[in-house]
């Protein structure tokens, strides 16, 4: 009595062989987890001649341990069984295993197996099964050989009374005129004496029935029909399965199944019983649908209506998370962006699509944008400042780069400059300007003329400014236009100034109005007296001139100077003349020739 327990095992490779009439046994190691001892343990070697677990005995058994400890293994377990003798049958296909066993009280109880469904050859392979099908027929009606042998060394199968030479497993078809018994002899590659097996056929009795059996068409769309005929001889009964029935011995009925059906007749009379069959095969009708989204365009955040409708369509599904719908109905759907669903309809005849778009219009960007202040002086700066709708990515050009979608940032253009700033979104792209005016400081152009007048009169101040929003002269004038002119009439001598003021900054020009007097004369000749051939200094000096004239072949000369004379007359009169706007004036300087004065005496001490 062999009984399977869990717990000890072995591991590891293991094998066995056969020589010599004994069996020799290998394995690695043998473990037992248990907490608790085991009992006397060896292997057995078994081998039965059908599968586990009927009927096996034991061929070999080896000794292993009296006791192996809880927990522990022993390895390697190596070793052969040296006088247990081993009887080998002259033929025959056996299951082999190697079995570790545990004896708990007397008894062998299995453990583990190794390789239990291993195919052993022992011998020269062997005939496993050999029939006729039917046993008994008329003469010259068929029987069916078959035929299967077991051992890897059968390579091929002879059979006698002309069937001749057949695989290792196969049938064949005999029709025998005579009662007949066939041999079959199985060759192995041992060439030794084959094993071999018999059957016979009987001949005798009523002819074997025979048949015709078709459909027509072959094949149908579900819902239409085919025409099964048939005719029959030697039979006294017919019917076919699937619900036809019994039917005439010859004829033809009409079959509608609704999937791919195979008709079975069967006919029987004294001679046996043949079957025919014949196969409808039904294509299931494709599914169709129709699949819309009304409206196709929406706004974002707004919804589209999917409608559709099927046939021959078991299961409906929509993506895009619609998900599992009836074979016809509505759904409301709200994309974010413009979506393409895609309807799926299943049924027996097959897998349709159909799509349906809808465009989700996204809101064009807005945008805010300026620049303060938006005129500025050179070098001054000036902030751009923005706000954006429904965009994604906002950038300025003229330097200034991508930004984000809302800010300020302060520029500093070197002249007039307009920065574009460009808003990019779902809904679009939309630009947006903002100009900074860069202004010049103010331009002047400004004179008095005549720069120099007389006390009482009047002299004119013109000017022209640019890049000016206000112009004002001093000395009382006050505002005034950008261009223009004015007659003043200064008591003295007067600087007038003009100070513009403008985007680019403040500029000042000054004009003076000088009031002339009339010239005022120093004229003087040291000595006034000179000797004959001698000579004397002119000295002058004269206000309100820069030139003024000497004759005696003087000339003109600056208002100030010098000139030394040496006259030859007795008396000469030199006279300087000035003149100026306020009038002219001269004066008079003489050099007379006299006598030499007496000579100086010195005193002689003697």
């Amino acid at each position: 009595m062999h009984t399977e327990a869990a717990g000890i095992f072995f591991s590891g490779s293991f094998s066995y062989a056969l020589g010599g009439g004994q069996a020799v046994l290998k394995a690695d190691n043998v473990t037992n987890p248990n907490g608790a001892a085991s009992g006397p343990l060896r292997f057995a070697l078994w081998f039965t001649p059908t599968p586990y677990p009927s009927a096996g005995y034991i061929m070999a058994t080896y000794d292993i341990t009296p006791s192996l400890a809880g927990g522990s293994s022993i390895s390697p377990v190596n070793g052969g069984n040296t006088g247990v003798p081993i009887t080998i049958p002259p033929t025959g296909c056996y299951n082999v295993a190697l079995v570790l066993e545990e004896n708990v009280s007397g008894t062998w109880t299995e453990r583990d197996f190794g390789n239990f469904s291993l195919k052993f050859d022992i011998g020269n392979g062997c005939v496993t099964s050999f029939t006729a099908s039917p046993t008994t027929v008329p003469s010259g009606s068929p029987s069916t050989l078959s035929w299967t042998t077991g051992g890897g060394s059968v390579t091929s199968v002879s059979i006698d009374n002309g069937v001749g030479s057949k695989p290792a497993n196969g049938s064949a078809n005999v029709s025998p005129a005579s009662t007949t018994t066939y041999t079959l002899s199985a060759f192995t590659t041992a060439n030794a004496s084959p094993p071999t097996a018999q059957v016979t056929v009987t001949v005798g009795g009523s002819p074997a029935p025979t048949a015709t059996f078709s459909a027509a068409p072959t094949s149908i769309t579900a819902g239409q029909s085919s025409t099964l005929t048939w005719t029959s001889a030697n039979a006294t009964s017919l019917s076919i399965d699937n619900g036809v029935g019994s039917q005439a011995l010859n004829g033809s009925t009409s079959v509608s199944p609704a999937s791919t059906t195979t008709y079975t007749l069967t006919a029987s009379g004294p001679g046996g019983t043949i079957t025919k069959t014949a196969t409808v095969t039904v294509t299931q009708p494709a599914p169709t649908a129709t699949f819309s989204a009304s409206p196709t365009s929406i706004n974002a955040g707004q919804s589209s209506t999917l409608t559709w409708s099927s046939t021959n369509a078991t299961s409906i599904s929509i993506d895009n998370g619609v998900g599992s719908k009836p074979a016809s109905g509505t759904a409301s759907v709200s994309p974010t962006s413009t979506t393409t669903y895609t309807l799926t309809a299943t049924g027996p005849g097959g897998t349709i699509t159909k799509t349906a778009t809808v465009t989700v219009a996204q809101p064009a960007p807005t945008i805010s944008f300026s620049a303060t202040p938006s005129n500025i002086a050179a070098g001054q700066g000036s902030s751009l400042v923005w706000n954006t709708s429904n965009a994604t990515s906002v950038s300025i050009d003229n330097g200034v780069g991508a930004q984000a979608l809302s800010g300020a940032v302060t520029v500093h253009p070197v002249a007039t400059t307009t920065y574009t700033l460009t808003a990019t979104g779902p809904g679009g792209t939309l630009t947006s300007q903002a100009t900074v005016t860069v202004s010049n400081r103010p331009s002047i152009t400004f004179v008095a003329s005549p720069a120099s007048i007389v006390n009482g009169s009047s002299s004119t101040l013109t000017w022209l400014v640019t890049n000016a929003t206000s112009v004002s002269i001093d000395n009382g004038i006050g505002a005034q236009a950008a261009s223009g002119s004015m007659s003043v009439s200064p008591s003295q001598t007067t600087t007038y100034t003009l100070t513009a003021t403008g985007p680019g900054g403040t500029s000042t020009a000054a004009a003076m109005v000088t009031i002339v007097v009339a010239p005022v004369i120093t004229f003087t000749a040291s000595p006034t007296v000179i000797s004959t051939g001698g000579s004397s200094t002119l000295s002058w000096s004269v206000t309100g001139v820069d030139f003024v004239t000497i004759d005696q072949g003087i000339g003109t000369v600056f208002a100030t100077g010098t000139r030394g004379v040496s006259p030859t007359q007795a008396t000469t009169i030199y006279h300087l003349t000035a003149t100026n706007i306020a009038g002219t004036a001269t004066a008079t300087a003489t050099v007379s020739i006299g006598a030499p004065p007496p000579p100086k005496h010195r005193a002689v001490r003697h």
